[in-house]
């Protein structure tokens, strides 16, 4: 019976017979996982798209937002303007005069009071107060297309204030005749700012006798800075319908994309539509006069990252991710092949050794130039596979190096001895000459932060790797070491950490207890400069009077003086007190080398102010380096 075999099985069995497992391996995490990542950046771009959609309808939501406060505010301001002047004596009193048939009435108190209310506002552009067959007040502004009461009969839409009952109208395109227009418009194209608010006045004494009219007539200017404002597109329209669905105004002529309505409800809500080709994005609000809308309709692209551009981009992240995936797969599969690659090696360089070495040396374990014995350790340390057939093959030599000689065993110690003898002797020049070249590597490329601080660690690590069996080193020497030490910390807490140190000048050629500062330091900088959110001062004194002492002072009181009391407790004779505490093993160290080296009066102490630590360090006087 033949089985029939899958594609992938297929895949395997070529790659397995045409490469070796690095590469097999390489190719097949290859095969899986770039229809992953293609998938992964496919979903990322819609994901993008729609948000960057979404944020497009936010914004456009927002900028009408601003748009419809601004007009809502000239709406509102306006019909509460045409209440005052409604309910004026003076306005009643010069309407009452005109019926009664005084031709000439005065008009002083009328126009000190009218024009008192359109000083402080820029949207209205003119007042025009009329009887029933005459005007009898207008603001300066009012040309006689705006006040005559001929011209105003004229009006495509006096017929409408005149027929209906309602107590105030708003009017679009106020200066065309009957005419010339007649009708409300959905056109954008001829439209116009000129917008009048009309409303009847009655006699408030009698409310059933009509009086007059008052037209107000909003300044197009001021319409105008508005629509300016905007800085949302290049083309995009904002229109504003009554509750009829009649067009009041829009803010430009040229671009009418009003069509793209009729794909959305206008319900306080942002969308985006396509019209033929185009994709606008829609935004509406309820304007909150009448049930009033205001739309704003904006072309897409205009507002939006190109389409074409963000696939590119993603392309490009593709391209990125492939050619990432591509080189930690090579390292994947490298690494995992590594393994089984050393152990071959490692096999057969045992087995030259057998064939080329006769007798005593016919079994030793040679370890190739590419294994060392850490990577060998760590082989065997591990705990999966790889690690038992380690350990399996480890268990093999050890059954076979049973006979191995002493003296070969013995001689073998001996050159791993003089081995680590050299590698201690040759280390720290190694480490020396390392850090100087990436000084010099940093400086020659601007680095000058770098250089301090490789120049501060090679300084500490040649401080603290001088060869002296002297348990004393001079004054000079433990300040050059702290001061390198904190040029390290500052570069850790930058801003946080201020710190200072003084010392007499000359310094006194006196002589310490190796390093005993920086465990205080160290102290200092845990348990007070970390523990403060702004950081603080650090302040390291040096005095030199009968005794030396040294004054470590630091911000934050933080210290618990009667536990720090009990860390430092210590007699050499009190059994008791050898035994070192659990915490602040460092200061516990400092003191206890202090108190044997130089007298159980000397040593630390801790004290603390209001807002500061202060540790002192209190040494002998000594003026050499002689540990007896």
């Amino acid at each position: 019976m033949r089985i029939r075999r899958g594609p992938f099985y297929k895949i395997k069995k070529f790659l397995n017979d045409r490469s070796n497992y690095q590469t097999g391996l390489f190719l097949l995490t290859i095969l899986f996982t770039v229809p992953l990542c293609a998938v992964i950046l496919v979903l990322s771009f819609f994901f993008i798209q729609r948000g960057t959609f979404a944020t497009v309808q936010e914004s456009q939501y927002a900028q009408l937002q601003e748009i419809n406060e601004k007009i809502a505010y000239v709406l509102t301001d306006t019909q509460n303007m045409s209440q005052e002047i409604y309910y004026n004596d003076a306005v009643q009193e010069i309407l009452k005069a005109v019926r009664d048939g005084e031709e000439y009435p005065s008009d002083t108190e009328t126009a000190y009071f009218v024009n008192n209310f359109v000083a402080d506002r820029d949207f209205v552009d003119s007042v025009v107060l009329t009887g029933m067959n005459s005007t009898v007040f207008s603001t300066e502004r009012a040309f006689s297309n705006y006040s005559s009461f001929s011209s105003i009969t004229h009006k495509w839409w006096y017929e409408e204030l005149t027929g209906a009952d309602a107590s105030y109208y708003w009017f679009p395109m106020a200066l065309e005749d009957n005419t010339q227009q007649g009708v409300y418009t959905t056109d954008v194209a001829q439209q116009d700012n000129e917008i009048v608010f009309a409303r009847p006045i009655y006699n408030m004494d009698d409310l059933s006798e009509q009086l007059g009219y008052m037209f107000i007539y909003i300044s197009p200017d001021y319409l105008e800075e508005i629509w300016s404002e905007i800085e949302w597109g290049k083309s995009g329209n904002v229109l504003i319908y009554d509750e009829n669905n009649n067009l009041i105004t829009s803010n430009d002529e040229t671009a009418d994309y009003s069509q793209a309505l009729g794909k959305v409800n206008l319900d306080n809500e942002s969308s985006i539509v396509h019209l033929g080709s185009q994709r606008y994005v829609v935004s509406s609000q309820t304007l909150g006069n009448d049930d009033w809308t205001i739309c704003m309709i904006t072309p897409l692209r205009e507002v939006s990252r190109n389409m074409g551009t963000l696939a590119m981009e993603v392309l490009v992240m593709a391209a990125v991710a492939i050619v990432m995936l591509l080189l930690i797969s090579r390292f994947h599969a490298k690494n995992m092949a590594r393994p089984i690659h050393d152990l071959s090696s490692l096999m057969d360089a045992y087995q030259e050794t057998e064939v080329k070495d006769k007798g005593a040396r016919k079994t030793a374990l040679v370890l190739p130039n590419d294994l060392s014995r850490e990577k060998l350790e760590n082989y065997q340390a591990r705990a999966d596979e790889v690690g038992s057939i380690y350990r399996s093959y480890e268990q093999l030599l050890e059954r076979m190096h049973t006979l191995i000689q002493d003296n070969y065993i013995k001689d073998l110690e001996k050159k791993d001895a003089e081995l680590a003898l050299l590698q201690s002797q040759i280390n720290p020049h190694f480490l020396y000459n390392t850090l100087d070249m990436v000084n010099w590597m940093a400086l020659a490329n601007d680095q000058t932060e770098i250089s301090e601080m490789i120049t501060a660690l090679s300084d500490t690590f040649r401080l603290s790797l001088i060869r002296n069996n002297s348990q004393f080193c001079a004054v000079e020497q433990e300040l050059q070491y702290i001061k390198s030490y904190l040029v390290l910390q500052q570069f850790r807490y930058g801003k946080r950490l201020v710190y200072e140190i003084e010392a007499p000048q000359p310094l006194p050629k006196l002589y310490i207890p190796r390093f005993i500062l920086q465990p205080v330091v160290e102290n200092a900088l845990k348990h007070g400069i970390d523990l403060l959110e702004e950081g603080g001062r650090l302040k390291i004194a040096l005095i030199v009077d009968e005794k030396v002492t040294f004054v470590v002072e630091n911000d934050g009181n933080e210290i618990d003086l009667n536990k720090m009391n009990r860390i430092l407790d210590f007699h050499p004779d009190k059994t008791e007190l050898l035994s070192f505490k659990p915490e602040g093993y460092g200061v516990q160290n400092i003191n206890r080398r202090i108190k044997i080296l130089c007298g159980l009066q000397y040593g630390l102490t801790y004290e603390k102010t209001q807002e500061k630590t202060i540790c002192k360090i209190i040494l002998p006087k000594r003026e050499n380096d002689d540990t007896n």
